[in-house]
């Protein structure tokens, strides 16, 4: 990796981590290994947090192995209530994060890596969506 990609990267996981401790966290149990912005998640029990800034969403692994920072692609207003979810596309046995929903708030969607892009072109197929419930 580059200084200057490693260096926006520092500078990156560092704002976020300043707002990370002033919005509303979420937290799931993601029992696979999941992609995000190109970026392989292990399973394991994680936080979301909301940045607020372009709706750019921060996603940290409990026991700080593994983060990551993404910028939505399309934010659409929810109703009130209603489920909390991430929302995963899977392809065989590769996941990759689609959606976040925030009951009575919005929902975050993703944009497709060049890998899920890939696979889905390849299969002729959107893939199966996978849920898991956000506290």
């Amino acid at each position: 990796m580059k200084l200057s990609k490693l260096a926006t990267l520092v500078l990156t996981l560092a704002a976020a981590g300043a707002v990370y401790a002033q919005s509303p966290t979420m937290t799931a149990n993601v029992p696979f290994n999941f992609v995000i912005s190109g970026q392989t998640m292990p399973a394991g029990k994680y936080t979301i947090n909301d940045l607020g800034s372009a709706h750019t969403v921060a996603i940290r692994q409990a026991d700080a192995k593994a983060a990551a920072v993404a910028i939505t692609s399309n934010v659409e207003q929810a109703g009130p209530g209603g489920p909390t979810p991430m929302v995963f596309h899977r392809y065989g046995n590769r996941y990759f994060l689609s959606q976040v929903w925030v009951a009575g708030s919005y929902r975050c969607t993703f944009a497709p890596s060049r890998i899920e892009r890939e696979l889905s072109a390849r299969r002729n197929d959107p893939g199966e969506s996978v849920v898991v419930a956000l506290r």
